[in-house]
C-alpha cells in the first residue's frame, strides 16, 4: 500500500531540487557544492572535474538502500568514477595513455584500477561531448566502475580519492600530458574547484523520483484501465444476452398469440 506522506515527501524534495536549478543565476559561489581536486599545471589535457560516488555491493532493488550514490565510501563498495577533461590540441602521430584508479589516502586498501596505462581512445567508457573522434581537440567524459577492496565487516568510511593521469608513452615516468589528484605531474599541480556536483545530485534526485513514482503511477493507471475494460466487456455481454432473451420471449409470445388466434377461429367456425 502506498503511504501518502512518502509520496508527498518525494514530491516536495523534487520540487525543491527543481527550484534550486531554476533559481537565481547570480547566486554566490557558496550556494553551490564545491568539489576540490588538484590538477597538473600547463598540460595538453586539462581535467575539469573528478567524481567518485559509491554504492553498496549487491543487486539493487527499490527500498534496500544499496543505491546510495554517496561520496562516502566503505570497504567493499562499488565505486563509480567519472572524469571530465579537455584535450587542448591535436595529437598528431600518437594516442595518449591513461591510468585511472581509486586510491586510499590512509593506506586502508590497495589501489583499485579501472585502467592502467591503456590507450585512451580504446576505452569503452570514453565519450566525446561534441561528437569529435578521439584524440581530436575537445571535451570528453571517461567513466568506470571498480570495487573498493573486500568488505571485512568494518562499516567505517574510507578516505579515498579518484586519480587520473595521461602520458604520451607508458615508458615515461610521469604524466606528461596531464592528470588530477596525482603526485606524478611533470610541472607540479594546483587546486581547482568543480561546481557541477550540486546539479548532478539534483538531477539524480529528480530522476529517482520520476522513475520510482512514475513507474508506479503508470502501473496503477494500466491496472485500472484494464479493470474498466473488463467491466465494460462483461456489461456489454450481459446487455447482449438480455436483448437476445427479450427477443426470444417476444417471439414465443407472438407465436402463442398466433396459435391461440388460430384455435379460436376454428372453434368459432
Amino acid at each position: 500500500m502506498i503511504r501518502p506522506w512518502k509520496f508527498y515527501a518525494h514530491l516536495i524534495l523534487a520540487f525543491v531540487a527543481l527550484r534550486g536549478v531554476s533559481g537565481d543565476d547570480n547566486a554566490e559561489e557558496g550556494d553551490y557544492y564545491q568539489r576540490y581536486f588538484e590538477v597538473c599545471k600547463d598540460e595538453t589535457i586539462e581535467v575539469e572535474d573528478v567524481s567518485l560516488l559509491c554504492d553498496s555491493p549487491g543487486a539493487y532493488y527499490y527500498g534496500n538502500g544499496k543505491y546510495r550514490n554517496s561520496e562516502t565510501c566503505a570497504l567493499g563498495d562499488k565505486g563509480h568514477v567519472s572524469i571530465y577533461f579537455y584535450i587542448g590540441e591535436e595529437m598528431m602521430g600518437y594516442e595518449p595513455y591513461v591510468t585511472l584508479k581509486v586510491k586510499s589516502n590512509d593506506g586502508s586498501m590497495e589501489d583499485a584500477y579501472i585502467a592502467q596505462d591503456e590507450q585512451l581512445c580504446s576505452l569503452s567508457g570514453l565519450s566525446s561531448q561534441d561528437g569529435q573522434a578521439c584524440p581530436a581537440e575537445g571535451f570528453y567524459y571517461l567513466k568506470g566502475t571498480v570495487y573498493l577492496g573486500n568488505k571485512d565487516g568494518n562499516s567505517n568510511s574510507l578516505d579515498v580519492v579518484a586519480t587520473v593521469g595521461f602520458r604520451s608513452d607508458p615508458e615515461v615516468g610521469y604524466f606528461d600530458l596531464g592528470g588530477a589528484n596525482t603526485d606524478y605531474c611533470e610541472g607540479g599541480s594546483y587546486g581547482k574547484y568543480s561546481y557541477a556536483k550540486m546539479r548532478k545530485q539534483i538531477a539524480n534526485a529528480v530522476a529517482s523520483f520520476l522513475v520510482t513514482w512514475g513507474t508506479l503511477f503508470f502501473g496503477v493507471i494500466a491496472v485500472v484501465a484494464f479493470g474498466v475494460f473488463l467491466v465494460k466487456r462483461i456489461r456489454n455481454r450481459n446487455d447482449v444476452a438480455f436483448e437476445e432473451a427479450d427477443e426470444d420471449l417476444l417471439d414465443g409470445h407472438f407465436n402463442q398469440v398466433i396459435v391461440m388466434s388460430s384455435s379460436r377461429s376454428l372453434v368459432d367456425f
